[in-house]
Formats: structure tokens, C-alpha cells, sequence
């Protein structure tokens, strides 16, 4: 909806070249429906069943949030189990302003709020 002002996106497994291709499609999908710029504001990144990923991917990722990071005001992640994935991410996010979450209900609770 045009008044949606937050958003959890759930990645889960190992992502390839052909996986990232199609998420960053469908992102340019909603944007061209939304009109070129989104509503929401507030990202939940869960990585909760998250494998860790290639440094192609991580590389694919950081440009996508790059690409949107004058819209979204914060960013929130649940950690993936994973603690060289954990630590890719932070690495990753660093420029942005981000909570981390080590549970679905604390999560959940921010994304509420």
C-alpha cells in the first residue's frame, strides 16, 4: 500500500548471482509501481536463516542499500546465526543508521514501533 512506512524483507539460504539478479528485479518492479520512490522508511533486513554469502553477493547487497539509503531513514537486522555472516553484514551496514537483533520478538517489536 502507498502508506506502507515499514518493511521486513526475510533472506534465507545461500544466494547465487542468478537469486541476487532476480531480487534486485523485483525491487525495480515495486519501485516503478510506487512511482520511483517509496513510502517506507524503516528496513528490516532478517537474516535469521541466512547462509553465508559470497563477497559477489555481500558487493550486490551494499549497492542496493546504497541505491535506496536517501529514503530509508533506519535500518534494523536480525543477526544471522552465522558469526563470519554477522560480522560481513555490520561491516556491510556500517555507513547506516541500524539496530541488530539477536531474536524474531525484539525484531518485531521494532519494526512496530
Amino acid at each position: 500500500s502507498s502508506d506502507l512506512d515499514a518493511l521486513r524483507i526475510v533472506f534465507s539460504g545461500f544466494w547465487d548471482s542468478a537469486t541476487m539478479s532476480r531480487y534486485q528485479q523485483a525491487l525495480r518492479q515495486r519501485a516503478e509501481a510506487a512511482g520511483g520512490m517509496t513510502s517506507v522508511k524503516r528496513v528490516l533486513l532478517d537474516l535469521g536463516n541466512c547462509a553465508i554469502q559470497s563477497q559477489d553477493v555481500i558487493d550486490s547487497m551494499q549497492k542496493v542499500i546504497e541505491h535506496y539509503a536517501g529514503q530509508i531513514s533506519e535500518y534494523g537486522m536480525v543477526l544471522p546465526p552465522s558469526p563470519l555472516l554477522s560480522m560481513q553484514m555490520k561491516k556491510l551496514m556500517l555507513p547506516w543508521p541500524i539496530s541488530y537483533f539477536e531474536s524474531e520478538d525484539e525484531a518485531a517489536a521494532w519494526l512496530a514501533s
